[in-house]
């Protein structure tokens, strides 16, 4: 009797310590990161349908059935150029002041990649007569590891599959007058799943993609974080080798927020020669409202052996005022096909 008590003594004592573990106090949206790959960003951030990019394992991980040679992909936000404060354009983004936003391994039916989501440290002083004793300071960062495979069916769609790590660090800090320091500190490990379905009928492409069902961050000292789950459907048409247009439907799921967001994506290529294409492209959750709507434009230059070097500059808006960021991704081939 007296062991089964204590057994039972056990669990609610270890049941009320998970449950007075506090939130981590990031957001779904802290786990969004930046856009990656600069010719997505130079079409509004359409691709579902698009083929031949090293970063389609972020969009759709299936059309990495049609990668023709194995590269290696990095892609940088090189700058951001605005007339607001330098913080006030920052703290718009989980990742502040980085400059790597991806890098990637990838070839056909194949990747291995490595993506940061989150990384900050934000200060903040709560009483400017006293800063030495009231002040909030929050630090988060957080890392994406993860492999790819596609395959394709005999019918002549292909399915892919991401499978992610997540590490993860967590600081908060409170000081008031008066009262002892209250400090936070935790890591965090997780995973995440994504699955993708691309197939083509001649001049037509089309996809659906689910990224982070689920993605979840298990904290030792706060409760769970769940990632939010995006669900992408779209379609690309190029009827000729000089032209193509890709547009997106995008859904986004906030697990702490009911206002799930959803996005219009539309992009057009064009090539002027084979190693020169210019892009354009929008987005928004409505184009009706400026201030919702965001533009971008861009171009590649490549090489004969594939090397490829994409630049792309998107327009956003902060408090009504356009902020200019600016993408560049290289592409360096491993090897070439020689089919």
């Amino acid at each position: 009797m007296r062991r089964r008590f204590a057994a039972v003594a056990l669990a609610v004592l270890t049941g009320s310590a998970l449950m007075a573990k506090p939130r981590s106090g990031l957001l779904s949206s802290d786990f969004l990161a930046k856009p990656v790959g600069a010719r997505y960003i130079g079409l509004g951030l359409a691709g579902i349908g698009l083929s031949g990019a090293p970063q389609a394992y972020l969009y759709n991980p299936a059309a990495l059935q049609d990668l023709s040679t194995s590269a290696l992909a990095v892609d940088f936000q090189l700058a951001n150029q605005s007339n607001l404060p330098t913080d006030v354009v920052l703290n718009g983004s989980s990742l502040r002041g980085k400059k790597l936003t991806s890098l990637a391994f990838a070839g056909p039916q194949r990747a291995v990649f490595f993506r940061p989501l989150t990384s900050f440290d934000q200060f903040t002083v709560t009483n400017t007569t006293d800063p030495a004793n009231n002040f909030q300071r929050s630090q988060a960062r957080v890392n994406q590891f993860g492999i790819s495979a596609t395959q394709k069916a005999e019918k002549g769609y292909s399915l892919g599959m991401n499978l992610s790590y997540l590490n993860a660090q967590r600081g908060l800090a409170v000081a008031s007058t008066g009262n002892p320091p209250d400090l936070k500190i935790g890591s965090g490990n997780g995973f995440a799943l994504d699955l993708g379905f691309r197939d083509q009928r001649d001049y037509v492409v089309y996809g659906v993609s689910l990224m982070n069902l689920p993605g979840l961050i298990y904290w030792d000292d706060f409760k769970t974080d769940q990632l939010p789950t995006v669900a992408r459907a779209g379609f690309g048409f190029q009827p000729a080798p000089a032209f193509a247009f890709y547009t997106d439907y995008e859904k986004r799921y906030y697990p702490e927020s009911k206002d799930d967001p959803d996005l219009w994506h539309f992009g057009m290529e064009l090539a002027f020669a084979r190693w020169l294409v210019l892009r354009g492209g929008s987005e928004s959750s409505d184009f009706n409202d400026r201030e919702k709507t965001n533009y971008a434009w861009g171009f590649s230059v490549s090489t004969s052996r594939q090397h490829t070097l994409d630049l792309a500059t998107r327009v956003v808006r902060i408090n009504k005022e356009p902020v200019y960021e600016y993408y560049l991704t290289v592409v360096w081939p491993l090897a070439v096909d020689k089919k």
